[in-house]
């Protein structure tokens, strides 16, 4: 439709921009009034974004291992290097096949290779080739001891203790500790019949089962206190006829605590303190006895010696302690033969007269004749000496 401000009825093409060296761009438009310079908006410039180069830097790589085609001057596409490439992916393969071949066995482990499914002779520690993959894939396993820990104790790799039921009726918590190793001789073995995660296969429930059945023989008073060996030494053989003739040799078995119930602990302090009153009872009934028989012999040696004063003694010689010693033994009655009342005789008689006086204490006073007058320390009362008339 015709402009209405143009008298010809037509519509003038516009000029094109005009840049007048300024800051704002004009448009010079022809209309009916003459040529209009109308203001033209600027166009928003581009920014420049980091990933251009980026792009760029891997879009050159991909065209030098002839993965994409380069670009002609023109535009044009460019002709791709077929080759390269071929040559680029063949010595990536190349490198990954040796690697796949190579094999590196650690100390403490033995690598178990299996060759399209069939488990092969285990490899020692060192360097070894195989087949490539996946042709041979193999399974390193440890020949280091390990320990499976049973503990109440909330530590990183223990499990729980184990709840056991004795002879009686009585329960307990076992805590317990299991060291074994894998036999590197019969890996092989062992990876076929078990598997690499023989650990939870077989170890662990083995060690729990074999301690819950043994207990079972047992009394749990008597297995946590007198037959503690004896239970832990049964465990140990049920665990080793059971995992060594699979491959683990069983190292140690170490039974650290039986925790028993309440009831069960009242008990064993009950019958704990009555054994040692009885022991006590035992001593003292011990020394009873050898206070008779110190008693017996004093009566003994007493009546010994009023038998030989009264009907005379015979001296024989006895070998004691590897020496010749005299003894004494008294006269029977019938063949009695009084000795004289010699001056010595009736010597030591006062003379055990007064020690007997003297350690009496209902006396305060000692009377003695003759003329000895011996000086007695009576205890408790004074001392005194009397002698009769005519003694000097």
């Amino acid at each position: 439709m015709p402009d209405r401000d143009d008298p010809t009825g037509t519509d003038l093409p516009a000029s094109p921009p005009v840049d007048d060296g300024g800051d704002a761009r004009t448009r010079a438009t022809v209309t009916w009034r003459g040529i209009v310079d109308e203001p033209v908006a600027p166009e928003p410039r581009k920014k420049r974004s980091l990933l251009n180069p980026i792009g760029h830097l891997f879009s050159t790589i991909f065209v030098a291992l002839g993965v994409k085609r380069a670009t002609n001057e023109d535009g044009s596409p460019g002709e791709r290097h077929l080759g390269r490439f071929a040559g680029i992916v063949g010595g990536i393969a190349l490198v990954l096949l040796v690697v796949s071949m190579v094999h590196i066995t650690t100390a403490g482990q033995v690598t178990v290779p299996v060759t399209l499914g069939n488990a092969q002779t285990q490899l020692d520690e060192g360097l070894h080739v195989t087949l490539p993959w996946p042709l041979v894939q193999v399974s390193n396993m440890s020949v280091q001891t390990q320990n499976y820990t049973m503990t109440a104790q909330k530590v990183a790799g223990t499990d729980d203790p184990v709840r056991v039921e004795g002879q009686d009726g009585a329960y307990a918590l076992v805590d317990a500790t299991l060291l074994y190793a894998l036999d590197p001789d019969q890996a092989t073995d062992v990876y076929r019949a078990v598997g690499p995660d023989y650990q939870s296969k077989l170890v662990q429930p083995t060690a729990r089962s074999c301690i819950r059945l043994e207990f079972t023989g047992y009394g749990m008073v008597a297995a946590a206190t007198s037959s503690w060996k004896d239970v832990s030494n049964d465990v140990t053989n049920c665990i080793r006829d059971k995992i060594e003739p699979v491959g683990i040799r069983l190292q140690d078995f170490q039974l650290r605590e039986v925790k028993l119930s309440d009831d069960v602990q009242a008990s064993i302090n009950a019958k704990v303190s009555a054994q040692q009153n009885i022991e006590q009872q035992r001593f003292a009934f011990a020394a009873a006895l050898v206070t008779a028989d110190i008693t017996r012999t004093q009566a003994q040696a007493t009546s010994d010696a009023q038998q030989i004063l009264a009907c005379g003694g015979t001296t024989t010689t006895q070998i004691q302690d590897g020496q010749s010693v005299p003894v004494v033994t008294p006269n029977p009655n019938d063949r009695c033969a009084a000795p004289p009342l010699t001056a010595e005789i009736l010597q030591y008689s006062y003379i055990q007269a007064l020690r007997d006086i003297g350690k009496s204490t209902n006396n305060s006073t000692v009377i003695i004749g003759g003329n000895s007058t011996p000086l007695v320390n009576v205890p408790g009362g004074n001392t005194s000496s009397t002698t009769t008339p005519g003694s000097p």
